[in-house]
């Protein structure tokens, strides 16, 4: 299982919900797993586990005994548990993680990507964080135009991200978007009605050289 290619739209998501909710305070209710922000918003969200800093560990919600975590809570972290056997993830299946190795927002990402919820939310507390996964099919986060979308927030999520595979994260991103793309030697090629409209040459390592798209009769490009 390649995770790499689960992390810009994760990471799109993201930037999405970042502008949605702004800088409201946020709480979460273990009874009724609603996550709210201030007045305005409340989605239900399940808790994938805890970020600690006194013991720089990351703790998975389905071990974890003493936070009244109720089994529907814990519903998406079985599931990541249950894939990482599948796939021989020993991160998604060890019971505590070291934050130097993956953190949170690692395995959030995946769980967005795996489409076991919209959006995630770490929601920060003394000694630690909480990672929030918004299951609520209330919520949605609209693209208006998914190509433009992705040529701009591409580059911006593997300079944000540790992603060693360019070429597989931008394929996997497009997938998300429903897009098919081609393979041409050290290139990847999107063709919508006989032309191209986006392509992303990568160096022997599968890093991204260029990106370029095609929108309207504008062309688009950027840099890695």
């Amino acid at each position: 299982m390649n995770c790499a290619k689960h992390i810009p739209f994760a990471f799109d998501r993201q930037l999405l919900f970042a502008d949605l909710i702004g800088d409201l305070p946020w709480a979460y209710d273990l009874q009724t797993g609603a996550l709210s922000f201030g007045n305005r918003f409340a989605w239900q969200a399940e808790v994938l586990g805890t970020e600690s800093e006194e013991t720089g560990t990351w703790l998975w919600a389905w071990v974890n005994k003493g936070s009244n975590i109720t089994e529907q809570q814990q519903a998406a972290s079985l599931k990541l548990k249950v894939l990482g056997e599948e796939h021989g993830i020993a991160e998604l299946t060890e019971p505590m993680v070291p934050l130097d190795h993956a953190d949170g927002h690692v395995f959030a990402s995946i769980a967005v990507g795996e489409c076991l919820g919209k959006a995630y939310y770490r929601g920060p507390y003394e000694g630690g964080a909480a990672l929030l996964l918004i299951t609520d099919d209330k919520l949605q986060l609209q693209v208006d135009d998914p190509l433009q979308r992705i040529l701009s927030v591409f580059p911006q999520a593997i300079s944000a991200m540790e992603i060693a595979d360019h070429r597989e994260a931008l394929r996997g991103y497009l997938e998300h978007y429903g897009f098919d793309a081609e393979s041409e030697g050290n290139a990847l090629l999107l063709r919508q009605q006989g032309q191209d409209v986006l392509r992303a040459e990568f160096d022997e390592h599968g890093r991204l050289r260029e990106l370029k798209g095609t929108l309207g009769k504008e062309e688009q490009g950027a840099m890695s």
